[in-house]
């Protein structure tokens, strides 16, 4: 019984009876989750936090709870509970300090999945102390993130580290995001290869790179010596950018900043550097010391040197004037090879 699913009044009821018989079993429950199967009551939903005991592993709110519907008493209860991991998936919410709330000040990790909704006017937070490690947003857009950095502020005791994904609900959304690649490419009839053009991004994507910049020298913890992020990583289908600090040896010293890049195809082999090399160019101004680039070719290889030419001009940018390494890694991808059909008579 270490793990229990609440999904009704039904459900709640019937553990209630249960521990009502037997509190012994309370202790028990190391894993909780919670979510809501097509009812309109969710009244029950503020009972939960007082079936829980007070230390949990992971607890998980998910499918369409609305947080604005809980009690405060069950508000005040969750903030008690030592939760290592809180997990929040498309809940319902009208303003940012109810899924603040929700994240206990002894919570180790969370996982916050934005809802569908694209919330702009959700007030301001400013940074709940908290033990928090390690934190997951999970966005479909690049406008969710930037209007959630302009209200929202984190702060914590510990190094923390930031992630970002961006999460594709449908086949149009993962196809817009693959377009913006295939925007920064035009075809060179000469030579028959995607060369990079160069241009601007759209402006929710510059947008968004402008958030990660400031985000990055955001103070986040009490302690001078790990006052800044440690990592911040941004993934999408196909590639991953990831920022991150070297140990600190001075408490005065913020740490070099490494720049890590890995990709996969996505819509096609140029695409992708396209895009990055203007990302590097937008965050350039971090004063980077080290670029890691992490790049996986499938089917021709190729080795001219034009491929990685839109990354080899973002690198020569005056910004990167700090860069002291500079790290590439190819991994080729085999491919089974067809098989031979041969028939004889």
């Amino acid at each position: 019984m270490n793990y229990v699913v609440f999904s009704s009044r039904r459900s709640a009821t019937s553990l209630a009876h249960l521990l009502r018989r037997f509190p012994e079993l309370r202790q028990r429950i190391k894993r909780a989750k919670i979510w809501i199967k097509g009812t309109d009551d969710q009244s029950w939903v503020s009972c939960v936090p007082f079936l829980l005991p007070l230390q949990l592993d992971s607890l998980s709110i998910e499918d369409d709870v609305d947080l604005s519907l809980l009690h405060p008493a069950a508000v005040r209860r969750l903030d008690l509970l030592r939760v290592k991991e809180i997990a929040l998936y498309n809940v319902v919410y009208t303003r940012y300090s109810q899924i603040s709330r929700c994240i206990g000040i002894y919570s180790e990790a969370a996982i916050w999945q934005l809802s569908k909704y694209d919330l702009s006017n959700c007030g301001f937070i400013r940074g709940k102390q908290t033990a928090l490690k390690q934190i997951e947003v999970c966005v479909t857009s690049p406008t969710q993130f930037v209007h959630l950095l302009r209200n929202f502020t984190i702060s914590s005791c510990n190094p923390l580290e930031l992630q970002l994904v961006f999460i594709f609900t449908n086949l149009s959304l993962e196809r817009k995001f693959t377009g913006v690649l295939s925007a920064l490419t035009h075809q060179d009839p000469g030579f028959n290869l995607l060369m990079p053009a160069f241009e601007n991004l759209p402006e929710d994507h510059e947008a968004f790179w402008k958030a990660v910049r400031r985000v990055w020298h955001m103070r986040c913890c009490r302690s001078r010596r790990s006052a800044l992020f440690e990592r911040l990583s941004v993934q999408s289908s196909g590639a991953s950018f990831t920022l991150s600090r070297v140990q600190r040896r001075t408490s005065s010293d913020t740490g070099s900043t490494v720049l890590e890049f890995q990709a996969r195809e996505i819509a096609g082999p140029r695409d992708v550097r396209a895009y990055a090399s203007e990302v590097f160019v937008l965050l350039s101004s971090l004063e980077i010391h080290e670029v890691k680039l992490i790049i996986s070719v499938g089917g021709k290889a190729y080795s001219d040197r034009l491929a990685f030419q839109p990354l080899d001009d973002a690198l020569s940018h005056t910004n990167f004037a700090t860069l002291l390494r500079v790290t590439l890694r190819i991994d080729f991808r085999t491919w089974r090879p067809r098989h031979c059909i041969t028939g004889f008579m």
